[in-house]
């Protein structure tokens, strides 16, 4: 999975009326499965993850 201008991937999503879905990360477990299901479903998401969330993880490295 590769990372993508998000404002491109959202006027695609728009232009074909089709939605991207938004997770909430909270720990490297719930990335693991999130982005091995968006991989798997061959479908785009926006992964967020909170300051608190990315010190837990082990910094913006990790968590990119």
């Amino acid at each position: 999975m590769k990372l993508v201008n998000m404002k491109k991937m959202l006027a695609k999503a728009y232009k074909e009326k089709y939605a991207i879905p938004h997770i909430n990360i909270n720990n490297l477990e719930w990335a693991k499965i999130t982005l091995l299901t968006a991989e798997e479903c061959k479908s785009p998401i926006i992964v967020a993850f909170s300051p608190k969330t990315i010190e837990y993880v082990g910094g913006y490295h990790v968590a990119a």
